[in-house]
């Protein structure tokens, strides 16, 4: 066999053994479809890592960029990703610590979080699986290699992301309307679309905003706005009662401008501050 078709081959073995990952599930995910597998990427060298990055998002992986570690931990409070890899060499904030802190918050066991070092070495291998992390790749990262270990590691990452009870969950709250709101519907309460403008998510279902209101004010007796703010509010609230992530920290994460805009509109749908309301949780 020719070296060339021999390579092409190989390629496209291990974009069907990725896709895999999406699609054995009890329900299954369309490859179209954003966020099959979200993957969450700490590093504050990211050149370090473009390679992998370009050669996920070919293969549809959903893939986020953060270069600080507690920006990285209140993010996988408000969505937890289906993998997360961290950069064991962080400069900003040490890694070790950033898996101890996903670990105390029962996030580890729901993910797969994966350790890139550049100088493995037993005591940090034997550190970090002590802290549930799944594997300790060394770099230079292969992106063949690291959707290989995706592909092994597949059936427990999204058994514990709980996609099946998701699209269940989903399918029954979008029952009874068109697939381009379903698709709208998906967006705000799978993938956080609640933060953007009507126009982005119009754009990603393919549409434009007109028609997307139009369609969403008819099937569903709200408009889309409306939909999306109490999105915010709901995800607010559940950021409240069970993190400890600072209020102007929820504020900028759910898409509000300033700290001062969200109580405005926290306390004219919940009746009470922000504050309050996490107090009156904390109590009790």
């Amino acid at each position: 066999m020719q070296p060339a078709r021999r390579h092409r081959m190989e390629i496209n073995g291990l974009r069907s053994v990725a896709q895999d990952a999406v699609t054995e599930t009890a329900c299954p995910i369309s490859r179209a479809q954003p966020g099959g597998i979200s993957l969450l990427l700490v590093s504050d060298r990211l050149d370090d890592f473009q390679p992998l990055v370009f050669a996920l998002r070919e293969q549809l992986f959903n893939v986020t960029t953060v270069e600080d570690g507690w920006d990285a931990y209140y993010r996988t409070q408000v969505k937890l990703p289906t993998a997360i890899v961290i950069d064991a060499e962080l400069r900003t904030f040490d890694s070790i610590t950033l898996c101890r802190l996903l670990r105390r918050a029962g996030l580890t066991p729901r993910a797969g979080v994966l350790l890139a070092t550049r100088n493995s070495s037993a005591e940090l291998r034997i550190c970090a699986l002590r802290l549930g992390v799944l594997d300790v790749l060394t770099m230079p990262l292969v992106p063949e290699e690291v959707m290989l270990r995706f592909a092994y590691h597949r059936r427990s990452i999204l058994h514990r992301c709980g996609v099946t009870s998701t699209c269940a969950m989903r399918a029954d709250s979008s029952k009874g309307v068109s697939r381009l709101v379903e698709r709208a519907m998906s967006l705000v309460e799978e993938f956080g679309e609640s933060t953007k403008s009507t126009k982005h998510t119009a754009r990603a279902v393919g549409t434009n905003a007109r028609s997307l209101s139009l369609a969403f004010k008819n099937e569903t007796g709200e408009s889309f706005s409306a939909y999306s703010k109490l999105k915010k509010i709901q995800l607010a609230c559940r950021l409240l009662r069970t993190t400890t992530m600072p209020i102007n920290q929820i504020a900028a994460t759910i898409g509000y401008q300033s700290a001062c805009n969200f109580s405005v509109a926290f306390r004219h749908r919940m009746n009470m501050a922000p504050s309050s309301y996490r107090k009156q949780y904390s109590s009790e």
